[in-house]
């Protein structure tokens, strides 16, 4: 089973799916992401005839039934669906860029720009290296407790690296409104001088 929820950020013709490598794999989406109708809860399965038969019976039992309006806004949604994903495409790229701009001009940030979707990782200059969270300039910073900081003191959050198995950095999301990005953004950065400062002044 693939979780193909944000695949739709990839503008592709025919679509992607992984039901195209084999009768054995299903795919699974829905509305909540791409498309931003979270609070529909509706989403669809692509399987072979066999699996989608198998796997009906089983609805009534995991899922239940939507509600009349909501079906029919689902209905409404799903014949969109194009005009919903062309704008999410046009939002990320246009944000991606505002980020990959942010980064570069952050001392002691890098990152690997993602090729579409709205979320990203950034890694703090020789964060991880050698098992440790150490950033380059800032002595022995624990990048845990520079992102606790952010939080505390900036009112920005951010998710930390160690929950992807790569403590030297962080996941942020890009998904907003440019305004809101661009606070967050300048939110963070301004957190990171404040801790060097801080360290700094500490050593």
């Amino acid at each position: 089973m693939i979780d193909e929820v944000y695949m739709d950020f990839v503008a592709a013709d025919p679509p992607i799916h992984a039901l195209r490598h084999g009768d054995r794999l299903i795919s699974v989406a829905s509305l909540t992401k791409v498309h931003g109708f979270p609070r529909l809860r509706a989403g669809w399965m692509l399987a072979s005839k066999e699996i989608i038969a198998r796997a009906a019976p089983l609805y009534d039992y995991t899922i239940g039934n939507l509600t009349g309006p909501s079906v029919r806004f689902t209905a409404a949604a799903i014949e969109r669906r194009s005009e919903w994903q062309a704008r999410a495409i046009e939002r990320s790229t246009h944000n991606r860029a505002i980020v990959k701009e942010w980064v570069a001009a952050t001392d002691g940030l890098t990152w690997t720009e993602p090729a579409a979707g709205i979320t990203a990782f950034v890694r703090l200059a020789d964060g991880g290296a050698a098992g440790a969270d150490a950033v380059a300039g800032v002595g022995a910073m624990s990048a845990d407790d520079f992102l606790e900081y952010a939080r505390t003191e900036h009112s920005v959050g951010v998710v930390p690296g160690r929950f992807f198995q790569m403590p030297g950095g962080f996941r942020i999301g890009y998904g907003c409104d440019e305004e809101t990005l661009r606070g967050g953004l300048a939110a963070l950065a301004n957190a990171l001088t404040a801790w060097r400062a801080k360290e700094t002044s500490a050593g």
